[in-house]
């Protein structure tokens, strides 16, 4: 999206610094999500969401077990995940 290497690593570092709070049994999903973090489709700079041919593909070829509502809970954080993207992408 066009930021330096300095931001990125300014960034990451942020962030690195910030502490989460999960819900009891969201260890799973949320590593998931995590694991996503190179599965979005942009267009023009902007965050469409997750690619979810790509996060098939990718459970699929790396055996990972899920249900439906895990894979719910995916795309709504990848939603959330897309519109901060984007609010930042304004800023």
């Amino acid at each position: 999206m066009g930021a330096s290497s300095k931001q990125i690593a300014k960034e990451l570092q942020q962030h690195q610094t910030q502490e989460i709070e999960l819900l009891a049994g969201s260890e799973a999903i949320f590593n998931w999500f995590v694991q996503t973090d190179d599965l979005y489709v942009f267009t023009q700079g902007w965050c469409i969401g997750l690619d979810v041919v790509a996060i098939k593909t990718d459970a699929e070829l790396s055996g990972r077990k899920f249900c439906k509502s895990d894979y719910r809970l995916l795309r709504v954080m990848g939603k959330a995940a897309a519109a901060a993207i984007n609010k930042q992408r304004e800023k």
